[in-house]
Formats: structure tokens, C-alpha cells, sequence
């Protein structure tokens, strides 16, 4: 699961940009989106996720970063 925490507001998101097998360590790479300045969003707590379902096999350790140009 990545999770970016508790957020005051909706419009945040968390979604999988791209995942690979490099030296033993799976790489996720997530993507971010959050509500632009002025934008109307529900309030109330949220705490945006993703939950990624993923092979045991072929890596021993996972590592998850943002990806790049992602506000």
C-alpha cells in the first residue's frame, strides 16, 4: 500500500505510474494528484492510497517514489 497520510480535504490522489525489477528491489513509482489552488473539494479527512498487488517472486525489497514532475 502508498499512502501520502491524512489530507484535509478530497481531490488528492494515489496511483501506480510504473513498476520494475532492478537488482533484487521491486521499484514502484507512484503518481500524485492534488486539488489545484481554488478548486471546490469536499471537505472532510480522507487519507489517499493505493493498494498494488504484486508477485512475491524475483525481489527481496520494495522501495516506492514519487515520480518525477509530479506537483
Amino acid at each position: 500500500m502508498a499512502s501520502i497520510g491524512q489530507k484535509p480535504t478530497g481531490g488528492y490522489s494515489v496511483t501506480l505510474d510504473s513498476s520494475e525489477i532492478r537488482g533484487g528491489t521491486l521499484e514502484l513509482r507512484v503518481r500524485v494528484a492534488e486539488p489545484a489552488p481554488g478548486t471546490i473539494v469536499t471537505q472532510a479527512l480522507t487519507t489517499p492510497c493505493a493498494v498494488i498487488a504484486v508477485t512475491a517472486e524475483g525481489w527481496d525489497d520494495i522501495q516506492i517514489t514519487r515520480a518525477e514532475n509530479n506537483r
